[in-house]
């Protein structure tokens, strides 16, 4: 039986006890589909798995999940690549998802990178 055809249909709690079993290491990832489970998330459940990625806890890819994110996650990752750590974000694929207030502070930031210091 396929799980994800369930995901539809599950309580809070039930996708709660999903996402912490996840970020515990519990679920074997190389079977499981996650990516068949976030448009099925809460904000605070995603919340959950982008915290524990950034926190080194949990070893996925982001881009998967970037649709699904609210304006506060997305913010967070942003926050998280301009304290950087560029390695954990790849930015460019943040840009679809982002305002164009976000982008412009992006922008600048890469931009000054290259501006000569006197």
């Amino acid at each position: 039986m396929k799980l994800t055809k369930m995901m539809p249909f599950l309580d809070k709690e039930s996708k709660e006890a999903i996402v912490s079993d996840i970020i515990e290491g519990k679920v074997d990832l190389d079977s499981f589909k996650l990516t068949s489970l976030y448009p099925f998330l809460d904000d605070a459940q995603l919340d959950r798995i982008v915290n524990a990625y950034l926190n080194g806890t949990l070893d996925i890819s982001l881009v998967p999940l970037l649709p699904f994110v609210g304006e506060k996650t997305m913010e967070r990752l942003i926050k998280h690549y301009e304290e950087g750590n560029e390695r954990d974000i790849r930015i460019e694929k943040l840009y679809p998802f982002i305002n164009a207030e976000q982008m412009q502070r992006i922008f600048k930031s890469e931009y000054a990178k290259y501006r000569k210091t006197e």
